[in-house]
């Protein structure tokens, strides 16, 4: 097994491992000559593994690939979900500006498609991030050329910022990447995920033991489902985009009815009193996250 670059009749060029019959393979680089471009893992000469392959058109899928092909779980654009054969295949989730979609596919053919509900759509987001982890995990490094790139690894160490931050968890060189806990002086903390010193993925930021936001963060932002807790009592279950409520939200405060509301951008559009069902919807994504941000701190610590 030998790090090398190859430069193919095709005009493509592979920069990664080749075995001793020049077949590609653990990790590396594919550019080719349409313009596409594959960074992943590789057996047997094929993409198979985790990989982000990036089109010229800008398009980029990240997910599994098997022997060459879109295999398994993967998203691209706005879907999210089962591929087979480079086709949609099984279910998934279609998110667009104005509807949030559950889907199912039989080999790249729409066979049904309906409305999602808030759990729906928020384990769809779920499956997103964590694709986004285990690509980072095997590929720290957001854009690897060199064998140490590759075959870079994550660090767990503690840290103490001039600040008087501390964070302690793992780091790609000095960015904070993977998961790992941050705390501040003044008492705010946050436990969750990391890709270059951004928050990513699922995480909880506290601001005092009973006021936090509890889901799914981008670009350090509060992005996708999350709650946020006002008071022990006091709480909204809502999508968010770069830190505002976007989209539907509930509003609960004890010993008062609780509120269906609709937000854009951070303003609230309008808002009703919620019913059973439309309490029970939000409740079974409130009761997910908890769970989820719960699960992966214990696997963590």
């Amino acid at each position: 097994m030998e790090w090398r670059t190859v430069q193919y009749d095709n005009q493509s060029t592979f920069t990664g491992y080749t075995d001793e019959g020049m077949k590609r393979q653990k990790v590396g680089c594919l550019k080719l000559a349409s313009g596409d471009k594959y960074i992943g893992q590789w057996n047997e000469g094929m993409m198979t593994g985790l990989g982000k392959y990036s089109f010229k058109s800008g398009d980029e899928y990240c997910g599994e690939l098997e022997e060459g092909q879109f295999n398994g779980n993967g998203f691209i654009n706005n879907f999210i979900g089962g591929y087979v054969g480079n086709k949609k295949h099984g279910q998934g989730t279609a998110i667009t500006s104005d509807h949030v979609l559950t889907q199912t596919w039989k080999h790249g053919r729409l066979s049904a498609s309906a409305k999602s509900t808030f759990l729906e759509h928020a384990k769809s987001l779920d499956l997103r991030a964590t694709l986004l982890v285990k690509f980072t995990n095997i590929f720290p490094h957001q854009s690897p050329e060199t064998e140490a790139d590759y075959t870079a690894e994550l660090t767990t160490k503690e840290h103490c910022y001039p600040s008087k931050c501390v964070y302690t968890g793992s780091f790609f060189g000095t960015k904070k990447t993977g998961f790992g806990k941050w705390s501040h002086p003044d008492g705010d903390t946050y436990i969750g995920y990391w890709i270059d010193n951004c928050k990513e993925g699922w995480g909880t930021y506290k601001t005092s033991p009973e006021k936090y936001y509890s889901g799914l963060w981008k670009e350090d932002k509060m992005s996708g489902w999350g709650v946020y807790y006002l008071s022990a009592t006091e709480y909204y279950v809502s999508e968010f985009v770069a830190d505002r409520k976007s989209g539907s939200a509930l509003f609960h405060k004890e010993g008062e009815p609780s509120m269906y509301q609709i937000w854009s951008s951070g303003k609230l559009i309008s808002e009703k009193e919620a019913t059973e069902n439309e309490i029970a919807e939000f409740e079974e994504v409130r009761t997910y996250i908890s769970q989820k941000c719960e699960t992966i701190e214990n696997q963590n610590t």
